[in-house]
């Protein structure tokens, strides 16, 4: 499955990420990195290929070009998914 992780940049971001990578899920993550740390996906970038797994840094003005993107990924993780949900895992 295809997963999509706002904020994948940031400590819990990445984490989700990575668990997801490990399921054999393909990840992108959408970050602007004004919090997150690149560090925190540079094991992700040499340990998974870029089928697997992307990065996407984005700002306001590319919201447009990410919905082009990021329209054939059906699964949504964001922070708020850790308190919405029993389990985090689960498709919205």
């Amino acid at each position: 499955m295809k997963y999509l992780v706002t904020g994948g940049a940031g400590f819990i971001g990445s984490h989700i990420a990575r668990t997801l990578l490990e399921q054999g899920n393909s990840v992108r993550v959408l970050d602007n990195f004004s919090t997150g740390k690149r560090e925190n996906l540079e094991s992700l970038t040499r340990q998974f290929s870029p089928d697997q797994f992307e990065v996407l840094e984005v700002t306001c003005a590319m919201t447009l070009m990410c919905r082009t993107r990021c329209a054939a990924w059906r699964s949504f993780f964001t922070k708020q998914h850790l308190s919405l949900s029993r389990n985090p895992w689960r498709s919205p």
